[in-house]
């Protein structure tokens, strides 16, 4: 399940300007309703309402809005594969490592998915440093694998942090004692979408 995160800038603007037009669309819609003699009022809380929840999952995404500086937050949203080293072999062998985010405006879940273990995040904090850098940093809960697991390993929590640079990211995570005592390393690159392919029918050719 998605949870809040927090962020290193103010968000009133982006609140302001949603109420703002939250306003004016009330009284346009409702004086349309009037022309149409339509006996229905919309309040401004339902306009509002729904132009948050838009702009929550889909507006805010829009690189415009980042140029104009009306929105920071970063779009992290994708997988993002590659290895980790761990200090439980003293950093020797390269394990495949996958993290998922999926990301709103307000929310935002990590998965991981390693070769012993499993783990969602269940808070997090992002970082823009006034566009100088993106760092993530959330607390996740591990469960392990239990068929292809060593006995030393525990469900365990921890903390990671996650540095990003357009497609490419690399942190450190801790594990959280007595669980778990051990640490590491993670390299990551964003998975590019696959493009779907469109086939064409094409009427075959008479001979």
């Amino acid at each position: 399940m998605m949870h809040q995160y927090s962020v290193d800038y103010d968000r009133k603007t982006v609140y302001f300007l949603l109420a703002f037009v939250s306003i004016l669309g009330t009284k346009i819609v409702n004086k349309i309703l009037v022309l149409e003699n339509i006996e229905l009022t919309i309040t401004g809380l339902t306009i509002f309402g729904l132009l948050f929840l838009l702009f929550d999952k889909f507006l805010w995404k829009i690189r415009l809005l980042y140029y104009l500086g009306l929105v920071k937050t970063p779009n992290l949203n994708g997988v993002w594969k590659g290895q980790l080293k761990s200090s439980y072999d003293d950093f020797k062998d390269e394990i495949d490592a996958c993290i998922q985010i999926k990301q709103t405006w307000t929310k935002i879940i990590i998965f991981g998915k390693f070769n012993q273990s499993k783990s969602y995040s269940i808070s997090a904090n992002l970082e823009t440093n006034n566009g100088a850098r993106v760092v993530l940093r959330y607390v996740f809960k591990n469960k392990n694998n239990l068929a292809n697991t060593p006995k030393t390993m525990m469900n365990h929590s921890g903390i990671t942090t996650l540095e990003f640079e357009e497609n490419d990211a690399e942190g450190k995570y801790y594990n959280e004692p007595p669980q778990n005592k051990n640490y590491g390393i993670l390299l990551l690159n964003k998975e590019e979408k696959k493009k779907k392919r469109i086939k064409i029918w094409k009427k075959p050719s008479k001979n």
